[in-house]
């Protein structure tokens, strides 16, 4: 298997199926994906479970309330793909995403960013394009990714290959910020990266305040 999709679950019930079906309607078919229905009180995990019934690639694990950190860490427990991916279950990808980013990684890429589009509109950012064999060679715009843009912060831009992981988990203690520390920890363990400017991934940032939406640098 190619491909774990890992998506953590909790009170999504509205907003679940366009998730899912953006990714169940890939043309791209060998992966795994992953549902974790971290104690929702609503009907998300039913909803996960005919989804399951429904495709077989489809794998659900329930488990009780411990936030998003720990829903992503047993996703990550349970993945079997050679690559990995973290998709929040209010946003969604577009069509052709998996097309065009697993091939680089096959080649030997062992992280691949991609572009982001938001509801709200005002990402108008682009990430480098290409393959380079080592994000050193960014140099002193690592920073600018980083921090200006958040590009490099974002968990949901990114496909890992699964070894890279190996060691890096999220720290479940951690309420904001948590997903920096995964991918800054990550980052480090990747050698060829790939940048694909093409927006494939979209997120609903339009929940004013939300932690999962900002990058803070203070903390």
């Amino acid at each position: 298997m190619k491909l774990s999709i890992i998506v953590p679950v909790y009170k999504v019930e509205d907003c679940l199926p366009a998730c899912a079906e953006s990714l169940l309607g890939q043309t791209f078919t060998d992966f795994e994906l992953i549902f974790v229905d971290d104690g929702s009180p609503d009907g998300c995990g039913a909803l996960c479970d005919d989804y399951a019934a429904q495709d077989s690639r489809v794998k659900v694990i329930h488990q009780k309330n411990g936030g998003a950190s720990a829903a992503r860490n047993a996703g990550l427990a349970a993945a079997k793909g050679r690559y990995v991916q973290f998709v929040d279950a209010d946003d969604w990808v577009n069509p052709g995403l998996y097309d065009a980013a697993l091939p680089p990684l096959e080649e030997g890429a062992d992280v691949c960013f991609f572009g982001v589009d938001t509801l709200l509109g005002e990402v108008n950012e682009t990430l480098p394009a290409g393959r380079m064999e080592s994000l050193s060679d960014l140099a002193g715009n690592f920073a600018y990714y980083l921090v200006d843009t958040g590009l490099f912060a974002a968990l949901y831009n990114k496909i890992f290959r699964r070894t890279a992981l190996s060691g890096v988990r999220f720290d479940e203690a951690l309420k904001v910020n948590e997903d920096l520390l995964f991918c800054l920890a990550a980052l480090e363990h990747c050698g060829p990266a790939y940048f694909i400017p093409a927006a494939y991934y979209v997120c609903d940032n339009r929940a004013e305040g939300s932690l999962s939406r900002r990058l803070r640098t203070d903390l």
